[in-house]
This record gives C-alpha cells, structure tokens and sequence, in this order.
C-alpha cells in the first residue's frame, strides 16, 4: 500500500497544479522564466505568450506585463468567446480579443537577435494567446475536467499494471538467470574455473537485472508524466517540453549513431586487415620456429619474441589509424584524458619500459637460451624462462630464481652450456693438494673420476690444469663435457663427479686437504722421481706400448 501511495504521489502533484489555477490558486508569475536579453516576457496561464522590449511614453515593459495580464483576465471574468486578431496601426500592431485591443506589439519588442519581421513576431503572439485562452476556458470547463481526468486515470493504471509486469519479469529473469549459473557450475569447474564462486556471479547478474529494470521503468514512468501533465491545460506546456525534450534527446542519439556509422565501418575494415596480417605474420614465424624456413638476420630462438613484438606494433599502428574513426574521438574529454593516461605512462612506466628494452636487448644479443646452464652473479641453475621483463632460472636445488633483465644486462653472464654441443653442458671441478703429491698422479686420479662418472662425454676427452701454484699448494682443475645422458640437473651431475673424486682419492690414499704452515718443514715438501707416476698414473712408455 505504501509503494502505491509513493506512485500515485506525482499523479496527485498534477491534479493540485492545474485545479489550483483553474480556481485561482496559481498565478502566473510561478511559471515566469529568466528575461530575455532586454524584456520582460509576459507569462499567462503558464505560457510565455510575448516579450515586452520597448517602453511606451512613460510605460516600462514591467508595466506593460501588467496591464496586458489585466486586460486578459478582465476577458475571463467577462466569459466572452476569446477570440484572438492583430491589426496593424502605425505604430506596429495591436492585439485585440473579442474585438477590443489589449496590447500593442512595437518595432522595439522585436528580438535584436534573431532575424525576426514585426509581422511575424504580431502573427506568433496571436497564436500564442489564443493557445493560452483557449487552455483558460478548457481549465473552467467540467467537461473538459472529466475527459482529461479519465484519460489521467487510464494512463496510470497502464503505468501501475506496466509497472506490476516489470516487477514480475525483474524476478523471473533473476531466478531464470540463477538457476542456469546453477546448472552451468558443473562445466564451469570442469573448464578449470573451479575458483570462480556462483553465489557470486549470481549477486552480479541479479544486479544487472535489477538495474536494467529500473531503466525500464523510469522510461515507463517519464512516458506516463509526459501523457498525463499533457491533459490538463495548466500543465500541457510542462508536458510538450518533456515530450520534446525526449524526441531531442532520441533525435541527437539516433543522429550520432548514424553518424558514427561510416566511423565504426571503417574501424571494422581496419581490424580485420590488421587481423589478417598478424595471422600471416603468425604463420611466417611458425614456421621459422619449426625450422620449416631459413632465415639469415633471425633463427629459432629469436622468432617467438619477433612475432611478438611485430604483432603489437601492428595492432599499435591500426589503433593510431583506427582512433580518428572511433565516435568521440575529437571530444575534449577524450583528448583529456589521453593526455592524462600518456602523462601517467610516462612518469610510472620509465622501469618497466627499462626492463622490457633489456629484455629484447638479451634475446637479440642471444646471450641467453631456454635449457642453458649459466651462472649470473651469484645465482647458478638452468634457464626455464626468457621473457620481456624477466628471465626465470631453476638452481636444481629447490629454488626458482626470477631475475629482472636490467640486472641481467648489466652483469657477467657464465655460460655452461654454449660451448658444448646439443643439450650437454661443461662441467668443472678444483681441488688443492699439498706439493707432498705427484701431480701426474692427481691428473689421472681426476681423469679416473670423470671416466666414472654417468654422462661425461669421451669425446672430447675430459682435461686436468693446475690454475696456480700457491704457497702451500698446488691448484687442479678438471674440466669435462656432458652429454644428454647426464642427469638432468647440472647440480646433480656435479654431486656425482665430486663423489667419484672422492671416492679415487680415496683408493689411493691421497688426501684432498689444503696444508698450512707455521714455519718451515724439517723435510723438504718435494716428490722423489720414483714417485712421479704413483697409480693411477702411467709411465710415458707404459702408455705407448698400451
């Protein structure tokens, strides 16, 4: 009960506005607009019939409203036919009703604006005052009253009943909508998105329905104003201008629609040619990755980011040539907010732009390779990632590491793997042993490791060299190749090779130690020639005759 009172409220509005002046309760000044540029309009019966501009003798135009309003409405008090003519008389034209002039219509009331004769201005007020007599005589006549009340009362239980259905499809549509998100759960956790909540999605759709309901029924409650303010004379003016103001507003949208159209043609043209040649641009580097074609200036590695980056700047010249065509696009607002994006880009986005020019720094320069191990500062491991603002490196030992390309750049970058040929990479290892220990012993008891260990390559044959010579000991080096059977981590790789060489050292009885000293030996630290090839390690004429 309470929603109807709040409905037939604006419905009550109109009824007391055109009873209060058909009884003399609203005056015409309550309908009074802001002068024009330099007169007083003259409003009567809540329509704005003429502009006084120019006095007469000591006559203001604010007098002459006056006088001109009590001279129509001696008319009504006397009831006659109210019949509206204009004559001319030398000074312009006089305006008469049922015969006896009322007020005069001079060159100076003419609008200085508009290109408007003294005739034409004398035939409109004619017009206008007869529409505002008449609208006074219907606004006193029952008969009138009754018809415009029925068709008022019509209008709103359409509106009302427009009203009940709106509410009714609001509620089938929301539970309509509900129970298909309901059914849809199942396949939408079967594609994946099982973190997707429905009760969610059900809240927003509910919403969507209930807001385009409301559209709906505000567009239901402005027609219903717009037809009911229109059967009383009082309030018609109020009802043309809504009428009118939708018709403008329907007109200026349908107008900019249909005039966007050949904008947005041309827009689709361009997208689908765009579209077309990033397809062909797509197939071209496909078939670089698989090899299919060869390229002297881009190999395989290169090709993915090439097509990347030719993709985007395609699509980034289409929207420069597509942008003029796009409805709106000479608007101050867009123009704008443009400059406000682009300003913020420019201020924000110096490091990401930063990171992603290192980033197409090191694929072109190939300093890097997915499946290659390297070694960046102090972060070794194999490369699993080589993107535009960061390179991904797996340690083997747990540990992901994301490092940004600009450090990348700027860094040394070992690399183990590019020397070596297919998926393998090179593996090192260095010992200290005191100079009590026959190098060529310790050469072949590092050779004897790698030979040992799963994955290292014969060819090329594992080497030994002796990096330095340092006070107390000597410094070995071993330095060895491995194939694709070698463990998939180079970290494990290494952790067999260190446990061979162990494992020799061992057997031998060398110690794997670094000897210091607080003075000098009472023996001199020297290996005696009969103790140069200590086994492993074999004789020169023992190798020849092998």
């Amino acid at each position: 009960m309470r929603r109807l009172r709040l409905l037939l409220f604006p419905l009550v509005a109109v009824l007391v506005l055109a009873a209060g002046n058909a009884f003399g309760l609203a005056n015409g000044d309550t309908a009074k607009r802001a002068p024009e540029t330099g007169g007083e309009p003259f409003v009567f019966f809540n329509r704005t019939v003429f502009v006084f501009r120019a006095p007469i003798l000591s006559y203001t135009p604010q007098q002459r409203v006056e006088g001109a309003r009590a001279q129509l409405e001696l008319v009504i008090r006397r009831g006659g036919d109210g019949t509206v003519a204009v004559k001319p008389i030398p000074e312009g034209f006089v305006l008469e009703v049922d015969a006896w002039p009322r007020f005069r219509i001079l060159p100076g009331d003419v609008n200085p604006l508009e290109n408007e004769k003294l005739d034409e201005l004398a035939e409109k007020t004619r017009a206008r005052v007869q529409d505002a007599m008449d609208a006074s005589r219907e606004s006193r006549s029952a008969k009138d009253w009754a018809r415009s009340l029925v068709r008022a009362g019509i209008a709103t239980l359409i509106w009302l009943v427009a009203l009940r259905i709106l509410l009714a499809a609001k509620r089938w549509a929301a539970g309509r909508f509900s129970e298909l998100l309901q059914k849809g759960a199942g396949k939408a956790q079967a594609a994946g998105l099982a973190g997707l909540r429905i009760d969610q999605l059900r809240a927003v759709v509910v919403r969507m329905v209930g807001l385009l309901s409301v559209v709906v029924g505000l567009f239901l409650t402005y027609g219903w104003l717009t037809y009911a303010l229109e059967q009383f004379a009082y309030t018609r003016p109020w009802g043309e201008h809504l009428q009118g103001f939708l018709i403008n507003l329907l007109g200026t949208a349908a107008h900019a629609i249909v005039s966007a159209v050949p904008g947005l043609v041309v827009v689709v043209l361009i997208f689908l040619v765009t579209r077309a040649l990033s397809q062909l641009l797509r197939a071209f580097f496909l078939r670089i990755e698989r090899k299919q074609v060869d390229i002297p200036w881009i190999d395989r590695e290169t090709a993915r980011p090439t097509r990347r980056i030719a993709t985007v700047v395609l699509w980034l010249f289409a929207l420069a040539m597509a942008y003029p065509y796009l409805p709106g696009a000479d608007s101050e607002a867009l123009k704008g907010l443009s400059v406000l994006v682009g300003l913020m880009i420019s201020l924000g986005g110096a490091g990401v732009v930063g990171q992603l020019l290192s980033g197409i720094s090191l694929m072109y320069q190939r300093a890097l390779r997915v499946g290659e191990y390297v070694r960046i500062s102090e972060v070794e491991g194999s490369v699993v990632s080589l993107g535009f603002m960061r390179t991904i490196i797996h340690t083997g030992t747990g540990e992901e590491v994301s490092l940004p390309n600009s450090s990348i750049v700027s860094s040394a970058v070992r690399n183990f793997s590019r020397l070596v040929p297919g998926s393998g990479f090179v593996l090192s290892s260095a010992v200290t042993i005191g100079y009590d220990a026959p190098w060529r012993q310790v050469h072949a008891m590092l050779l004897e490791a790698a030979k040992r260990t799963s994955g290292i390559l014969r060819d090329p044959p594992p080497y030994v060299v002796q990096t330095a010579l340092s006070d107390f000991y000597v410094e070995y080096k071993l330095v060895a190749q491995a194939g694709p059977e070698a463990p998939r981590l180079r970290v494990e790789a290494m952790s067999a090779l260190h446990a061979n060489i162990q494992d020799v050292f061992n057997e031998h009885g060398v110690q794997i130690m670094s000897p210091h000293y607080l003075g000098d030996p009472a023996d001199a630290k020297v290996v005696p020639k009969e103790r140069w090839y200590e086994a492993p390690a074999e004789k020169p004429a023992q190798r020849g005759s092998a």
